[in-house]
């Protein structure tokens, strides 16, 4: 295509929204996966034994964390603190589950 009819500007805007609806599709898969493996543990109980259900859980709750975590470093104010929050309380529940796994293994 010519320079004439070229705009830098609505190129550099192009560029900028592809970006930040690939960084939403990464999100929403990590979400996506997330779901799953919560959804998942209590149907691995059934399958392999409680200790896969808990090692699925656990990992599904790890994830939940770290995305919550990352989520609130772009939110506003309000929105990080409940989010920070909520992270919190996912780590108690974390905690918790891996001591019931580690106490179940030993």
């Amino acid at each position: 295509m010519s320079d004439l009819f070229q705009n830098k500007d609505y190129q550099d805007t192009d560029a900028e929204l592809f970006r930040a609806r690939q960084r939403e599709q990464r999100v929403n898969l990590k979400a996506f996966l997330l779901t799953i493996a919560i959804v998942m543990a209590p149907f691995l109980a059934l399958l392999f034994g409680i200790e896969a259900a808990l090692v699925v859980l656990a990992a599904g709750l790890a994830f939940t964390v770290w995305l919550t975590w990352m989520a609130s470093n772009t939110s506003g104010p309000v929105q990080r603190s409940r989010l920070r929050t909520m992270a919190i309380l996912n780590v108690f529940l974390l905690v918790a589950v891996v001591a019931l796994l580690v106490g179940m293994l030993v």
